[in-house]
């Protein structure tokens, strides 16, 4: 229950009143005919397992931890949860390729001469924003995405109001994906190994995956010294 006052904060919304999961698994006790959803305060699929293994609950629900770390988190929800014998993706690199192909394939449904679907607008790219949490630069690539898309959105805008051409508009109109590709090209060469990395990687493994493409792949490295947060 979030607390409508204005006195409070977003984020304090989120703990104002505090979190009671115990309340939740109470609930679906006493009313077995009903199905329960655990949502609030889990940030892993560990405490989301904890929390079904308690036989009460039906499932769960990960909010901004899977927004935030989505790479870190999802990586093996389908083999641990849905009893798939694989994840659907083994890489960032596979990730964004599929998800790329994706937005593709919508686009081509939303121009199509016998469909009325809008177009794709810069919110179609969010789910990638934080692809690269955790790793070196990784704000690059979010804001050459942002960056992209923003302007991707301003020609759809200016082609609804008639005062552009479609001849007028950039690749990314067509295949929205160029845009997914140009953030790429953004990243700091030090961030581009990890896009082969495994998805279930550990920080250590992470590094040790890091030293050894540094030596293999050097021509991907120059002195870049920009130090920002990912």
């Amino acid at each position: 229950m979030a607390v409508l006052d204005q006195k409070f904060s977003c984020e304090q919304n989120r703990s104002i009143p505090p979190l009671l999961p115990e309340y939740a698994h109470k609930l679906a006790h006493d009313f077995p005919e009903l199905s329960f959803a655990l949502n609030g305060g889990l940030r892993s699929l560990d405490m989301c397992q904890q929390a079904l293994a308690q036989n009460t609950i039906q499932s769960t629900m990960i909010g901004r931890a899977a927004w935030y770390q989505p790479c870190n988190i999802l990586a093996t929800a389908d083999t641990r949860f849905y009893n798939e014998s694989t994840n659907p993706s083994f890489s960032r690199r596979q990730v964004i390729q599929r998800y790329a192909d994706y937005i593709d394939y919508m686009q081509a449904i939303a121009s199509s001469d016998d469909n009325d679907s809008p177009l794709l607008d810069a919110p179609i790219f969010r789910p990638l924003y934080y692809v690269f949490s955790g790793l070196p630069h990784a704000k690059r690539f979010r804001i050459a995405l942002v960056d992209a898309s923003r302007r991707r959105s301003k020609q759809l805008a200016a082609l609804r109001k008639n005062t552009i051409l479609v001849s007028d508009l950039d690749d990314s109109f067509h295949s929205p994906s160029n845009i997914i590709h140009h953030a790429i090209h953004n990243l700091a060469p030090g961030t581009i190994p990890f896009l082969d990395a495994p998805l279930t990687s550990t920080p250590m493994e992470l590094r040790r995956f890091f030293s050894t493409a540094h030596t293999h792949t050097h021509h991907y490295y120059d002195d870049d010294n920009d130090d920002e947060p990912g």
